[in-house]
């Protein structure tokens, strides 16, 4: 990562206004790299916090305990195959599978997954929506639950950031190099979990419109192009384990049992970080998203349709096939919008960002600024009772 030294509020300013270029994506300030690797080392912490304390393996972990002990590939879970042979590797590194050893891939893909969240809240909306997106990640209930399971949703999560952020970068740089790479985010989303390809569809609508939105960018059919050409190739190379590997059929099931408001509801508690008793703070939430995503869609509507497409698309999808899952009695369902949970936070870092400097534009000097920095913390007020509640009982189990 290259760093530079603070050259001036000017030049801070001029690189916060360039952010939106992926090419200076990785060129940050002393205090913005040390910003950075702060939230990253909390994040670390919060997930290493009661991970002796978990029970033992469970349902599908036992499955792929059972593989790496055994090498036999009919124990393993049958899903998309690269978390599960990235465990089988460590395993075989380290030399002791333990429950504990295990979880510690899901854990190091969790913490990666902040730095993620931070890339892509850079590329959409700056230096301090990337940040405030970090911090509510390295928070976030579900995110912290997830890490402590021997399941492939922390490197879903971070597989489904990147791969917004490298269309995003390929899109704006349209080269060889840059459409590769999304290629490769491609692939290596498909391969961590079959349900990725709800992004595809949110990838593509995302390109016809900005065919209309930027029909007077140099080049645009060609980018078009390029990402099709692209996402076909590298799409099939991603999904090709489904002709080799009978998946499990339980997302083809039918409508979620307990119908769209409970479903709603649920989506909403889980993505906005807070227990299901605490309705008001996850509508809170859930506001501070549709503010961000109007601000959004009034600067960058290509990013807004993204967003936006991505989140509509897998909770349609999600709730018109997951009757099985929710007919269990706990919600195994929910892990199913995982992929949604970094671009949430970053519309709700966005939307209280937006409302911060509204604030600061209404009022003058220093109680501006406090009122401005008490709104910014607002979002991580609101899901901090859900990181206590997680906390405090580290040996629950959804079930």
């Amino acid at each position: 990562m290259r760093i530079r030294a603070d050259r001036g509020a000017s030049q801070r300013s001029e690189t916060r206004e360039r952010v939106a270029d992926p090419i200076v994506v990785w060129q940050l300030t002393r205090r913005e790299f040390t910003a950075v690797l702060l939230i990253i080392l909390f994040a670390t912490a919060m997930r290493l916090y009661g991970l002796g304390a978990r029970p033992l393996l469970w349902q599908d972990e036992l499955g792929l305990w059972e593989y790496i002990l055994t090498g036999d590939a009919s124990w393993m879970p049958q899903e998309a195959p690269l978390y599960s042979r990235l465990q089988f590797i460590w395993m075989w590194w380290i030399q002791t599978p333990t429950a504990n050893t295990m979880r510690l891939l899901s854990v190091a893909f969790g913490v990666l997954g902040v730095f993620a969240a931070f890339i892509l809240g850079r590329l959409i909306g700056g230096v301090r929506v990337g940040l405030l997106a970090a911090v509510l990640l390295s928070i976030s209930p579900m995110a912290l639950g997830l890490a402590h399971e021997v399941r492939p949703y922390t490197l879903f999560i971070l597989a489904s950031a990147m791969l917004l952020s490298c269309f995003l970068a390929a899109w704006e740089r349209n080269t060889p190099r840059a459409w590769l790479g999304y290629g490769l985010a491609l692939t290596t989303a498909l391969l961590t979990h079959l349900l990725a390809a709800q992004l595809c569809v949110a990838l593509g609508m995302a390109a016809a419109a900005a065919i209309w939105l930027e029909r007077h960018r140099p080049q645009i059919m060609v980018r078009f192009l390029s990402f099709a050409v692209t996402s076909v190739v590298f799409g099939l190379l991603g999904a090709a384990w489904v002709g080799f590997h009978h998946s499990r059929r339980a997302f083809l099931t039918g409508p979620h049992t307990l119908g769209p408001l409970d479903f709603v509801q649920g989506s909403i508690t889980s993505l906005g970080g807070v227990v299901e008793s605490q309705i008001p703070v996850a509508v809170t939430l859930a506001v501070l998203a549709t503010v961000g995503l109007v601000v959004l869609a009034r600067r960058q509507p290509m990013h807004a349709i993204l967003l936006s497409s991505v989140i509509v698309i897998s909770c349609l999808i999600t709730y018109a096939t997951m009757a099985e899952m929710s007919a269990w009695g706990w919600n195994a369902w929910q892990r199913y919008l995982s992929h949604l949970l970094i671009p949430y936070l970053v519309l709700i870092a966005i939307g209280a960002l937006w409302l911060a400097r509204a604030v600061a534009r209404r009022f003058s000097g220093l109680p501006a600024s406090a009122l401005a920095a008490a709104v910014t913390l607002v979002p991580i007020l609101l899901v901090v009772p859900g990181t206590r509640h997680w906390l405090d009982s580290p040996n629950r189990h959804p079930d």
